[in-house]
């Protein structure tokens, strides 16, 4: 059977993404971060220095742990709301970034689901792109080019954590725009599943910075079309946006409800409004791996400013292509509108002149916006070189203008050669990288020179042309694949004997079992390293555990204070009685690392119980119990379920940290929950026999499924009654 042009293309999009992480779908590289940043990973290719193969831990420390709980949950029927494993508990999709209520969450529950869960993403990245410029007119060609640059852009490149989720649906909801201005049967129906699941896709500064995008594209589009229509127009879209945030209302809720009781750090008080990058680093927005392999530079000053502080790259050819479309006719203010937004984007990122205009937007100067731009700036990018292909290959692109569009590109890299003296030191200059980077730009300034001179077909030129454009994007994405390790195992002996041994009760690791993974593998560990985090838990272990542990990265080795303050292993000793209180009945270290140096011998409070080639676990002499109820008999059929028999009235403790959301029932009745030692639960119980249950479920949940219900009506409504296409 003959495939049409549309679908060849199609079938390409989704298949190039495949193609370039073969080697990670078939273990000759180890995909799952697991292997890289659980502390659990071994073997001689397993090094514990950089290069990385994404520039945010986070890929691991909550993505995968997280996502993988809710994964299970989810294949259990259980909605995942809280997290029973990290602290002293917390709430699980309200923390958002474990996506824990976007469909394709379940896939983390394989091994290396968060490899499948990406390519999923480019896919539906690269045919929504596509889509949306093929509905814009543009030639079927140039679309696929535009899509290719767009699934293989910088922020997936680099980032791999819960921040690439919702940039799959920024074309999206744009295809559904472009379809209310065509009054094509659907399009509200796009936008409404575009803005629910990016929503639900666990990251909302990269929803808000993407939406921002969609605003200025739907405004720009509107200030073209007849005003006959645009009433009608409006309403599609409007109808759009709202079923999409009614049937976001649960996750949205969810997270408010957690923001209320906890903390985010450095997000609040309009903190990014003071922050951005240092221009000496702007050069790797064009040559990715100028200063080296990520976190692998060895240059202090790029080390932080480029691996800590950006989000993505964009490089020269895609660069230079844009600028094309930049100088074209059709759709004007459009692209007005996009080169706007990315100016606009780099001046906030890099401290430019009038930069922190941008932070008037209401809620932006929360958002690390420098590290989560990128994604809306390559969409714009991608767009304007689908636009330039297009005007190449219908004659409307005149040689004057090719090269009024390489020449600014050579500019913009010389400004950024100037702007990098600074860091470029002799060990810079002669690493391999660096002189890679020189010559691929060089090959590719040489192509577009030839391309420039040749005397070929118009068609010929813009085929050559879009080819080059794309492998140097797949070029730069595929690099960082590489730095994945291979030939390691996993070292789970520790993992099992907590499995089997732990209970109900938790465990402390000082820098082994790294924050988080404790989630992943099922057994409570009061380490954490999460945004939001819960203030009471916060205050607690700031107060009674650890008061020099890092606020953001409480394991047992990170520190705030100087090196004259208590260490980890000090706070252990000085305050155990509350380690026990929070149930703690393993300390996890490193081999021969005794937790308890300033207690005497004589009166040790544990004992070793495992050792293995990569840990120690101690056991601790009575731990508070998770369930306790002094003079009832107790049997804890689960952290939520318990069967008590009382002579007489009772209270029962849990050791599960008390927000508003946590109810419970004795014998089916519903029973007032109350808070007590600061931060866990109390309930009364009555004489005799009482079956307990507790269920949590974040406040006015009832109101966001109704929201939801009506946006899932609205959602069936949408494009019902519409002018035929």
């Amino acid at each position: 059977m003959k495939i049409n042009l549309s679908t060849r293309y199609i079938l390409g999009i989704a298949t190039l993404p495949i193609l370039l992480k073969i080697h990670l779908i078939f273990e000759i590289f180890q995909a799952s971060p697991v292997y890289f940043f659980s502390g659990l990973g071994i073997g001689p290719h397993l090094a514990p220095a950089p290069p990385y193969a994404s520039i945010d831990f986070n890929v691991g420390a909550t993505s995968q742990t997280l996502g993988h709980l809710a994964a299970l949950d989810l294949l259990q029927g259980v909605i995942p709301w809280w997290n029973p494993f990290e602290g002293a508990g917390t709430p699980l999709a309200g923390e958002m970034q474990s996506a824990a209520l976007l469909p394709s969450t379940v896939l983390l529950a394989l091994p290396d689901g968060q490899l499948y869960m990406q390519l999923l993403f480019q896919i539906i990245a690269g045919v929504f792109t596509y889509l949306l410029l093929c509905r814009m007119g543009i030639s079927a060609f140039a679309a696929f080019i535009a899509a290719v640059l767009f699934e293989f852009n910088g922020a997936y490149g680099w980032m791999a954590n819960a921040v690439i989720n919702p940039i799959a649906f920024l074309p999206m909801i744009l295809f559904g725009v472009e379809g209310c201005f065509a009054a094509n049967h659907g399009s509200g129906r796009w936008i409404a599943a575009g803005i629910a699941l990016s929503l639900y896709a666990g990251f909302p500064e990269v929803a808000y910075i993407d939406g921002l995008l969609v605003v200025l594209w739907t405004l720009t589009r509107a200030g073209s079309f007849p005003p006959a229509e645009l009433y009608r127009t409006a309403l599609r879209i409007g109808a759009g946006v709202l079923a999409g945030l009614l049937l976001a209302m649960p996750i949205l809720i969810a997270f408010w409800d957690y923001l209320q009781n906890s903390t985010v750090g450095m997000h609040q008080h309009g903190f990014f409004a003071q922050q951005h990058i240092d221009p000496t680093v702007t050069i790797n927005l064009l040559l990715p791996y100028l200063f080296g392999l990520i976190a692998n530079s060895h240059n202090l000053t790029v080390e932080f400013q480029l691996w800590a502080c950006t989000g993505g790259y964009f490089g020269i050819g895609m660069t230079a292509l844009a600028l094309l479309g930049l100088f074209g006719r059709g759709n004007r203010a459009l692209r007005i509108a996009l080169a706007a937004l990315v100016v606009a984007c780099l001046w906030a990122a890099y401290g430019g002149p009038f930069g922190k205009l941008i932070f008037l937007i209401p809620g932006l100067s929360n958002a690390d916006f420098a590290r989560y731009y990128n994604a809306a700036a390559a969409m714009a990018l991608a767009v304007l070189a689908g636009f330039a292909l297009d005007d190449l290959n219908r004659g409307q692109s005149p040689r004057r203008r090719y090269w009024t569009a390489i020449l600014a590109t050579i500019l913009l890299l010389a400004l950024a050669v100037l702007a990098a003296r600074p860091v470029l030191n002799q060990a810079t200059m002669s690493s391999i990288w660096f002189r890679n980077s020189i010559v691929i730009a060089d090959l590719i300034f040489a192509v577009l020179i030839w391309i420039g001179f040749s005397k070929w077909q118009i068609q010929k030129r813009a085929l050559v042309l879009g080819l080059l454009v794309a492998i140097e994007a797949m070029v730069n994405f595929a690099i960082p694949t590489f730095s994945n390790p291979h030939d390691t195992t996993m070292a789970l002996g520790g993992i099992r004997f907590l499995q089997t041994h732990l209970g109900l009760q938790r465990f402390y690791s000082m820098g082994v079992i790294e924050p988080n993974y404790g989630s992943y593998f099922g057994i409570a560990q009061i380490d954490d390293c999460d945004l939001p985090i819960p203030i009471k838990w916060l205050n607690f272990r700031n107060a009674h555990l650890d008061p020099d542990a890092d606020q953001l990265m409480f394991d047992g080795a990170a520190r705030t204070a100087t090196p004259a303050r208590p260490t980890a292993v000090s706070a252990l000793d000085q305050n155990l009685p509350q380690y026990l209180a929070v149930g703690v009945k393993y300390i996890v270290t490193r081999p021969n690392a005794d937790p308890f140096t300033d207690i005497s011998p004589a009166n040790p409070p544990g004992t070793k119980v495992y050792s293995d080639r990569i840990m120690d676990i101690y056991q601790l002499n009575n731990p508070r119990p998770y369930f306790d109820a002094p003079g009832c008999q107790l049997i804890a059929n689960s952290r939520e379920t318990a069967t008590l028999n009382c002579p007489s009235p009772a209270t029962l403790t849990r050791l599960e940290l008390f927000m508003p959301g946590w109810h419970a029932t004795v014998n089916g009745k519903s029973q007032p929950l109350s808070e007590t030692g600061e931060i866990f639960q109390k309930l009364d119980l009555p004489a005799g026999r009482s079956i307990v249950a507790f269920h949590f479920r974040p406040p006015f949940m009832r109101i966001a499924y109704l929201a939801f219900f009506i946006g899932l009506l609205l959602f069936a409504a949408i494009d019902l009654r519409r002018k035929p296409a």
